[in-house]
């Protein structure tokens, strides 16, 4: 499988705003390698060069990737 050369990513942070329609909160688990609970922001989407990544800290539940793909179609109005 070919990959594009860059990657769109949704940013976190763990300056807590509560703005819930476009921000996901998203507590530390040992499966996402969060070690503070942190906010994805999708409303600050941006690209980046693939090869700017090192290795993954973790991975989000399939309910957190259900949040971001809803918050992501608000943001984008595709839905």
């Amino acid at each position: 499988m070919e990959y594009h050369a860059s990657v769109t990513v949704c940013p976190l942070t763990t300056h807590l705003t509560g703005l819930r329609l476009f921000r996901i909160m998203v507590a530390p688990d040992k499966n996402n390698g969060l070690d503070e609970p942190s906010e994805i922001m999708v409303d600050k989407l941006s690209s980046l060069r693939r090869e700017r990544f090192g290795r993954p800290i973790g991975r989000l539940s399939a309910r957190d990737l259900r949040a971001v793909d809803e918050a992501l179609l608000r943001w984008l109005a595709l839905g």
